[in-house]
């Protein structure tokens, strides 16, 4: 590796794991892709997790998770969904360590059932999201304060949070289209990191 290399930065993307969560490789392809064709800085996606070490997903894979980043600046923040995330909902102290990744998180994505996860801290207050489809319902009546939109593949909000003490300036809740693919959460990834650099390459055209 050459100086050059090892002083460019990288934009982190870390994905915040824990038992029964969805495998995710789909939303996270946009970023190897970018990487492949020259992405700079590049994108350096971890898995992490309250708890350092194997995780078990939906699907019964075992994943083998780092500890939660403590002091990296964190250019996206994946939350992803599956049926443990109610159980996750129900552990104030992964609560508590997502709220303090969401405090150091440029972006943040709710993938599916994660929006659930944000809500829960509060993050979607206000916001109009998305969820899957067969989960709109449960997250409308569990939190009336947040306004679910069961329609589009995919929503891109830009809100400052500097009034809740949380610095994100962009959040991502996505859902799966309906036959329950990976479409959804791709399109999501691909918009969002499409925008990042056209916004890079010409700053005076792109919002």
């Amino acid at each position: 590796m050459s100086k050059t290399e090892q002083k460019m930065p990288i934009r982190a993307v870390v994905i915040f794991a824990y038992d029964g969560a969805q495998l995710i490789a789909g939303p996270t392809q946009p970023l190897t892709t970018a990487n492949e064709e020259g992405a700079s800085p590049p994108y350096a996606v971890r898995l992490a997790a309250v708890s350092s070490g194997p995780i078990r997903t939906a699907s019964g894979v075992k994943l083998i998770a780092e500890p939660l980043p403590r002091a990296v600046t964190i250019d996206t923040l994946l939350v992803p969904g599956g049926p443990g995330v109610h159980m996750f909902r129900k552990d104030r102290g992964a609560l508590a360590a997502l709220r303090r990744l969401c405090m150091r998180s440029r972006r943040i994505c709710a993938v599916c059932t994660g929006a659930f996860a944000l809500a829960e801290i509060g993050l979607l207050n206000k916001c109009r999201v998305v969820t899957h489809w067969r989960s709109c319902a449960q997250l409308a009546e569990e939190f009336p304060e947040v306004c679910v939109d069961p329609e589009p593949l995919f929503i891109q909000v830009r809100k400052d949070m500097d009034d809740r003490r949380c610095h994100c300036r962009y959040r991502f809740e996505s859902r799966a289209d309906r036959a329950g693919s990976q479409c959804g959460p791709c399109d999501k990834c691909r918009s969002a990191t499409r925008r990042l650099h056209e916004a890079a390459r010409w700053p005076t055209t792109v919002q």
